[in-house]
């Protein structure tokens, strides 16, 4: 086995394949995961996002639909609670690059889909949420073929044919776990307040209170598909505690474990966490 590693949306990728593939798979990676990063990243000024947001309206192509559908049914789930339109308010809170005040117009459903054309109407998105996840299942297409897989990005976790013990991050103390999860062609993703903090805030922003949502100290989560589980740990995250518990139990291939305030444990049946 082999292993390399790259930056990419803000986080580090690791990956350990087989020796024979590296050097190609490395570089087909890159210029993938730069295509992307190029079209969506809200930190590079001019690109497709940018121009989007700026205009208020533009063309859409299948991968857009395929991340704002999901984006748009986890608003729908999580009571409006989890948004894409926050982008403003991310940036007004200290959380960006813009250099004057933007508008806060809130609300997936002030957004219209005709055709293969997008109409903003006063709102500004972003896909920080789900891009991260949705790259790994692209690069997981990639990678399908190999028995012994194992994707680091920026701790959130792919296992491919051969299962491995997955530690869960003390979300306090990154040279701690707190437990471990063993797994199988898995994802595994995670969300706590004590990353990004910026200006006494963190990023896991409630969009009804608009402020950080302070009910919970951690969430983990699997789910068979990297974006939905990247997705979801942010939209759990960000919830409510109850309407979290209740997404976790009825969101179909979602496992998980949300750690409250309070430090108390909430556990679906099938996470299947050791504690430690």
């Amino acid at each position: 086995m082999a292993s390399f590693s790259l930056e990419a949306l803000g986080s580090v990728l690791h990956i350990q394949t087989p020796t024979e593939i590296r050097d190609v798979l490395k570089t087909s990676l890159i210029s993938k995961i730069s295509d992307f990063e190029q079209k969506y990243s809200r930190f590079i000024s001019n690109n497709y996002l940018a121009q989007l947001n700026a205009s208020g309206e533009g063309n859409i192509d299948n991968e857009f639909l395929l991340l704002f559908d999901a984006c748009f049914q986890a608003y729908h789930n999580s009571l409006g609670h989890f948004d894409i339109t926050l982008l403003p308010l991310l940036e007004n809170m200290g959380y960006g690059v813009a250099l004057q005040k933007m508008e806060e117009k809130i609300g997936m459903d002030h957004i219209k889909v005709q055709w293969d054309t997008i109409f903003l109407q006063g709102t500004q998105i972003e896909f920080g949420a789900i891009g991260k996840g949705y790259m790994i299942d692209e690069i997981g297409k990639t990678l399908s073929p190999y028995e012994d897989l194992l994707i680091n990005f920026g701790g959130d976790i792919w296992v491919g044919n051969t299962p491995k013990t997955i530690g869960l991050e003390d979300p306090y103390d990154p040279t701690r776990i707190i437990g471990k999860i063993r797994i199988l062609q898995m994802w595994f993703a995670s969300s706590n307040g004590q990353k990004r903090q910026f200006h006494g805030h963190h990023h896991l922003v409630n969009l009804k209170s608009k402020m950080s949502q302070d009910d919970k100290i951690s969430v983990y989560v699997t789910h068979p598909s990297a974006m939905m589980a990247d997705l979801y740990s942010t939209v759990l995250f960000v919830c409510p505690l109850e309407l979290s518990l209740q997404l976790l139990e009825r969101t179909p291939g979602l496992e998980g474990l949300i750690i409250g305030k309070d430090g108390r444990m909430y556990g679906s049946k099938g996470f299947g966490v050791e504690l430690v």
